[in-house]
């Protein structure tokens, strides 16, 4: 029979805007383009300690602590993560300098308890990882194309590497399928490569977030426009004015508790 273990860490991150791009280019020179990206991005999460379950298209589904354990396992993760941002710019400056399109990587990262091993059919087995936890990672990297960021993190793996990653959180929500909502966080930086205006920008964007959550919307919408006139282009900004605009022309709903929740995935 399948032999399965718990282990506490999943990710999964997934490259955004691919098919566009698939539907315009010629097959050999797409699969030469995929293969470099995979090649670049598998390296990373080995080098870090992680395991490549599977490619999924143009996704590539990771998980850490497992098969061996992994000291410190979120924070490789999410060192992991900062490091495929990193890379995905190299290789798109790369494609456009040899006339080719390039394309962003959106990645969920999330701890949690989840089964681990020959998972199957008695005739076909894959060594992976399944449980609600995976699935949240995946939520999690969907919720990247709504509010345009690249990276998002859970609060539980954001807690466990505060004092090395620096991040924003960005919202509390419930995504699709769940009930309960958490807060959710975008990594920026490592901590030792934050400057003043890095730190500042978290503080201002946190503190405009409170005064969403506190209902105090023209006051957020002009903290969210302030943040944004000194980083044209930030997503989660753009997200927020327009939320606030909405509210303050109709207000919420009487049981509004500040939690968006998604219907799509």
């Amino acid at each position: 029979p399948p032999r399965s273990t718990l282990f506490p860490y999943t990710t999964l991150f997934r490259s955004a805007g691919f098919t566009s791009i698939a539907e315009t280019m010629d097959p050999q020179a797409l699969v030469e383009l995929l293969a470099e990206y995979l090649e670049e991005m598998s390296a990373i999460v080995h080098e870090r300690g992680g395991t490549v379950d599977k490619y999924i298209g143009d996704a590539v589904m990771a998980f850490w602590n497992a098969p061996a354990e992994v000291a410190d396992h979120p924070a490789a993760a999410c060192r992991a993560a900062l490091a495929m941002q990193e890379a995905m710019e190299r290789l798109r400056a790369g494609w456009t300098a040899r006339g080719l399109p390039g394309f962003a990587i959106r990645i969920g990262l999330h701890t949690a308890p989840v089964l681990v091993g020959n998972i199957g059919a008695a005739s076909r087995l894959n060594y992976t990882a399944v449980g609600d936890g995976v699935n949240l990672a995946s939520r999690l990297e969907g919720l990247c194309k709504h509010y345009r960021v690249g990276c998002i993190a859970s609060a539980t793996t954001y807690q466990a590497v505060s004092g090395e990653v620096l991040a924003r959180c960005l919202d509390r929500v419930a995504v699709k399928g769940k009930r309960e909502p958490l807060y959710i966080y975008e990594l920026l930086l490592p901590r030792d490569r934050a400057g003043a205006a890095d730190l500042e920008f978290v503080a201002a964007f946190e503190q405009a977030l409170e005064l969403y959550f506190l209902r105090d919307f023209a006051a957020a919408g002009e903290a969210f426009a302030r943040i944004q006139d000194g980083r044209p282009g930030d997503g989660p900004c753009a997200v927020f004015i327009a939320r606030c605009r909405e509210f303050a022309v109709r207000g919420p709903s009487p049981d509004w508790d500040g939690v968006y929740r998604m219907e799509q995935k």
